[in-house]
């Protein structure tokens, strides 16, 4: 069942913002305020939504529930109401929206003198933090405000000439955003489908005049678009240096303007997450730097985004860690923060997005089926399968249907395995997704002998096979997802799982 707006808003919360919706709804619905903040206080202490016993806790409080829905829609309308006004002032946007308000305002009361002083107060703002298109309709207030001043600081024809230039800016963005949108598309399918066809593409995206030179971006945002893509043509070539030096221009970009950083801090901690995925790679010391760095990131409790921000923190600084650990197979230091995951995954459940809980239940269910908790990865594995979708992370989501098929061979499930390897395999199929390394894998499931009374003698070839797979440019990517040859040699070595191989 889908969760009501209502109730994702409410888990999305602070404290502060909590309290503050309390002493809002106890001012602005004097008559009714405890059906509002009671509903409330039943659907906050929810760990998830359930409709009957939401409905059974209302009713034993002697609350109609005649008009349940209508009442959840009220109290979402509330709240937001609530936020609005707590977070009044709180980032440069929020502020210019409110400056456009009282602009509007000003000027339909025909309070030019006070009009002119706030257009010109939003206007800085605006310039600041980059915020192009809300200074399109503060320059065009200072338009019509023109003509009803004695004196103005600019004539009419230097806002025109403002509108143009801030117009070509906007267009400038639009085609970097363009450009980027459609570089990040083409990353994902060379991940998806790993052939040659779409890195052509790619490079001939590079190929685009305004990706030569950084001087085409005509403002910071644009300048940070520029080298994104830059940075991710620098992925799907694996050059690492080049891709860290990239962002890292990205991150100098960022911190050259403290407001427009404030106003992108998501970007911002996204950009830096890159760069420690990248540091582990590069060196381990570099990397611990980083890490201390990432999580050492200021986030005032007070904004708007302080939940979302501090999620994303957790998030990547512990996924790429544990990425580390498990690509290292350094699986004792991996235990040593498991606790810290589970504990992070169960507070910001309710903010990060799936496709992140899909690579955290990934990454446990390797992490588990490497240190030989076999029942643990099955249900990691089963969550991820039986609760997500697969176009959230299609590649974590197929490559997750091998490792289950592993996972019950561990469990000595061979009949699941029977069973379940042709409908796997009719899966791929219909995905259009079954290339090499995965066919390989199939095949030596699709016959039972295999994994059962032959064992000794089908893991050598499957070994060899996949080795020879590996050697493909290409088809490299599907061993980032899982070391196959490793738990081939725990199995050929007789070691109960593949952490055993490196103690």
């Amino acid at each position: 069942m889908k969760n009501p707006n209502v109730f994702e808003l409410i888990k999305s919360l602070n404290m502060s913002e909590k309290r503050q919706f309390k002493i809002y709804g106890s001012r602005h619905i004097i008559d009714v305020e405890n059906k509002y903040i009671f509903l409330f206080d039943v659907l906050e202490k929810m760990e998830s939504y359930d409709a009957e016993a939401l409905r059974i806790k209302l009713e034993s409080a002697e609350r109609n529930t005649k008009f349940i829905k209508a009442d959840m829609n009220f109290l979402y309308q509330l709240i937001l109401k609530s936020l609005v006004l707590y977070h009044s002032g709180k980032s440069a946007q929020i502020i210019l929206n409110e400056s456009i308000s009282i602009i509007e305002i000003l000027y339909f009361k025909g309070n030019f003198e006070q009009c002119i002083k706030e257009i010109n107060k939003a206007a800085n703002i605006a310039r600041n933090a980059e915020l192009f298109s809300s200074l399109l309709k503060i320059i065009q207030y200072e338009k019509k405000v023109y003509n009803h001043l004695n004196k103005h600081n600019r004539t009419e024809n230097e806002i025109i000439q403002d509108l143009i230039f801030v117009h070509k800016i906007q267009q400038n963005i639009i085609a970097f955003y363009d450009l980027h949108n459609s570089a990040n598309q083409t990353r994902i399918l060379i991940i998806k489908t790993r052939n040659t066809k779409e890195i052509k593409k790619f490079e001939k995206l590079m190929q685009h005049d305004l990706l030569q030179n950084e001087l085409c971006a005509i403002s910071l945002d644009a300048k940070i678009k520029f080298y994104q893509i830059h940075a991710m043509w620098n992925y799907v070539n694996q050059d690492k240096k080049n891709e860290l030096n990239t962002n890292k221009k990205i991150i100098q970009l960022f911190e050259k303007n403290s407001i427009y950083k404030e106003e992108h801090l998501i970007e911002y901690v996204n950009t830096y997450a890159r760069i420690l995925s990248i540091s582990k790679d590069i060196n381990e010391q570099i990397f611990y730097i980083e890490l201390n760095n990432f999580r050492s990131i200021e986030v005032q409790n007070e904004k708007l985004y302080f939940l979302r921000i501090s999620a994303q923190i957790f998030n990547f600084s512990y996924m790429i860690e544990l990425s580390m650990y498990i690509q290292k197979k350094q699986f004792t230091k991996a235990t040593n923060i498991i606790n810290e995951i589970e504990t992070g995954l169960k507070k910001f459940k309710n903010i990060l997005i799936p496709s992140y809980k899909i690579t955290f239940l990934y990454m446990l269910s390797y992490y588990y089926f490497a240190t030989g908790n076999f029942d643990n990865a099955r249900k990691r594995i089963n969550i991820l399968l039986n609760e997500y979708n697969e176009d959230e992370r299609p590649d974590l989501y197929n490559f997750a249907k091998l490792i289950n098929l592993l996972i019950h061979f561990e469990l000595k499930n061979y009949s699941y395995i029977k069973y379940k390897q042709q409908s796997v395999f009719y899966y791929f199929k219909k995905q259009s997704s079954l290339f090499e390394t995965e066919n390989i894998i199939l095949k030596f499931f699709s016959l039972e002998k295999n994994y059962t009374i032959n064992l000794e003698k089908s893991l050598p070839k499957l070994k060899e096979d996949l080795e020879k797979t590996k050697s493909h440019s290409l088809e490299r990517y599907a061993f980032n997802y899982f070391d196959w040859i490793d738990w081939i040699d725990s199995k050929i070595s007789k070691k109960p799982c593949i952490a055993k191989l490196y103690t």
